[in-house]
């Protein structure tokens, strides 16, 4: 029996008995690799964490605003929403994040006067998977209803999205 002692390099492919080496799927794992040689965007996740935020004075605006367009296939992870100032009286101010037009949330995602200035307020989400070139948009839809709506409206969402295959 043969013995290697002490680093050993190979600069092409190993070969046991005649057949080449491969690793296992998943054997490398984050504390194997080397923080000066990290692993190539193209064979890691990537999370995106986008924001939309309407101006801190000014009551919320109805309309849909464009967040992310999905670069690879990826999942949906949360949705978080809130307001800089709260809500005063009966007004509500509803929060839907759409995929290509259509809602991904599901249940009621609204802040009213019970949800307190600053809070971040966790959205329901229905349909997380979403394919690459997928296009994002925050919509929001106040309702005074004799009171007074939320000013600096904000939204959050975070998408994890895979390597390229």
């Amino acid at each position: 029996m043969s013995r290697i002692d002490g680093n050993t390099t190979i600069g092409g492919t190993l070969t046991v008995n005649g057949t080449a080496c491969t690793l296992p799927t998943a054997c490398i794992t984050d504390s194997n690799m080397s923080a000066g040689s990290p692993a190539g965007v193209t064979k890691t996740d990537h999370q995106h964490l986008k924001q939309y935020a309407q101006e801190s004075a000014t009551a919320a605006a109805d309309g849909a605003f464009v967040i992310h367009v999905a670069q690879k296939a990826g999942t949906l992870t949360n949705f978080d929403f809130g307001a800089v100032v709260a809500n005063i009286g009966v007004s509500v101010v509803a929060f839907d994040l759409l995929k290509d037009g259509a809602t991904m949330l599901s249940g009621t995602n609204e802040i009213d006067s019970g949800d307190a200035a600053y809070a971040l307020v966790a959205g329901t989400i229905g349909t997380a998977a979403y394919a690459a070139d997928t296009v994002w948009e925050v919509q929001i839809t106040g309702t005074a209803g004799g009171g007074t709506l939320a000013k600096g409206v904000f939204a959050q969402a975070t998408f994890d999205e895979s390597p390229d295959t």
